[in-house]
């Protein structure tokens, strides 16, 4: 999709981004895997944890955006 910037004046074609890191992501992941394995041990908390472990993933699924790849921003116009 062409898009004209208006932060940095680029015009061109967009990127796609995902807010967020990667690594916390990993993180939530073995938090769900570890919280699982202790559903026995620990009980309701890690209940608490699972929950956690979901809400991350989806928060950074639903923020994925397409915008200029020169300076990320997000609010671009299409062309």
């Amino acid at each position: 999709m062409l898009i004209k910037c208006p932060n940095c004046g680029y015009e061109g074609k967009s990127a796609s981004y995902v807010k967020g890191s990667i690594l916390i992501e990993l993180f939530c992941v073995l938090i769900i895997i570890f919280s699982f394995i202790g559903l026995f041990v620990i009980g309701p908390l890690a209940l608490f944890f699972i929950a956690i472990g979901f809400i991350y993933p989806i928060w950074r699924i639903s923020t994925k955006y397409t915008g200029c790849p020169k300076c990320k921003y997000q609010y671009v116009v299409k062309q």
